[in-house]
């Protein structure tokens, strides 16, 4: 699976990266710090996956969150933070987020706690059609 990377903090970056590089089956394809970068790679790219911070320096991720989806519309997009309140989780989903995983999770989450039909290639391939999509959120 191809992945791409969002977060304002080079560290977080560098460690999925390591952690995707060790892992199999991915390819970081991509790492973006700047939510204006992310979105220029994703108008002009297909991908996979979306890992994405929702709070930065730039804005609040769910605006982010929606233009993804308005641009990747068969991207999984899992958004990787430290916001863990239910209702903020809540917002990542109605913008357009299929998976919210804690950072506080162990990093193996990433790849071993969503579900089958979000790796199958039925899902990856879908169409996006609604507000809402089929949605996980996962806090320890």
């Amino acid at each position: 699976m191809n992945i791409i990377l969002f977060d304002d903090h080079q560290t977080i970056i560098d460690t999925l990266s390591v952690y995707f590089k060790n892992a199999k089956n991915y390819k970081v394809v991509g790492t973006f710090t700047k939510s204006k970068d992310i979105l220029n790679f994703v108008k002009k790219n297909t991908v996979d996956v979306i890992i994405s911070d929702l709070l930065t320096d730039e804005e609040l991720g769910t605006d982010l969150i929606s233009m993804l989806r308005k641009n990747a519309p068969a991207s999984i997009i899992i958004v990787y933070s430290a916001v863990t309140l239910d209702f903020i989780k809540e917002s990542c989903v109605e913008a357009g987020a299929d998976l919210c995983i804690s950072k506080t999770d162990h990093i193996d989450t990433l790849t071993s706690r969503y579900p089958r039909h979000i790796r199958s290639k039925k899902y990856r391939n879908r169409k996006y059609q609604s507000k809402k999509s089929p949605s996980i959120c996962h806090s320890p």
